[in-house]
Order: C-alpha cells, then structure tokens, then sequence
C-alpha cells in the first residue's frame, strides 16, 4: 500500500477519536444532569413525606421515589458502561494510528 492510503486512513481514525470524544462529553454531561435529577426526586419525596399523614400514603411516597431512583440509576450505569466502551475504542484507534505510522515509516526506509 502506498503512503497516502496510511494517511489517509491515519485521518479517519483521527476523526473517528473526535467523534468518540464528543459521545464522551456528552453522555458525561447527562450522568451529570441524572445525578442532579436524583438528588431532587430525593427532596421532594422528603418534603411530600413531611405531609403525608396516612403510613399507606407514607409508604407509597417511598416507592414511588425508590422506583424513579433506580430507574435514573440504571440509566447512569448504562451511560458509564458506554463511556468505558468509547474509551477502549480511542485506545484501539490510536494504536491503529501507530501501526499505520510504523508502516510508513517502513515504506520510506525501503526507498
């Protein structure tokens, strides 16, 4: 292969880790946003527990609030798995990038 097919399979990979690096600050900006839903779903069963005045009413409050917690919860995990996924794709593609490099680097010995 020649020295501009690596280049240019060198760019894709760049551009592949630009892309993967934009889904990274994203999904880290809705981890975010949950972590902060969390915190209000437990403030306002708080204050709706304060007035709940039958243990039944008490009681349903308290799941209500466990259910969307664990639901929000889920959704973070299933977000940082997605993180972990698109970081071992960036490492995969720069040890690609190296390997074209390296062959480059072969090609212009050869000449």
């Amino acid at each position: 292969m020649s020295v501009s097919s690596y280049l240019n399979y060198i760019d894709r990979e760049k551009r592949e880790i630009e892309t993967h690096r934009r889904y990274i600050i994203s999904y880290q900006k809705e981890i975010t946003k949950w972590r902060d839903d969390v915190k209000d779903e437990r403030d306002k069963a708080k204050s709706r527990l304060k007035y709940a005045s039958s243990s039944s009413e008490k009681s349903r409050i308290r799941d209500q609030r466990d259910r969307q917690i664990s639901r929000l919860r889920s959704k973070i995990d299933r977000r940082k798995e997605d993180i972990v996924s698109k970081r071992k794709r960036i490492k995969s593609c720069r040890e690609d990038i190296r390997g074209y490099r390296e062959k480059i680097r072969d090609i212009k010995r050869r000449r």
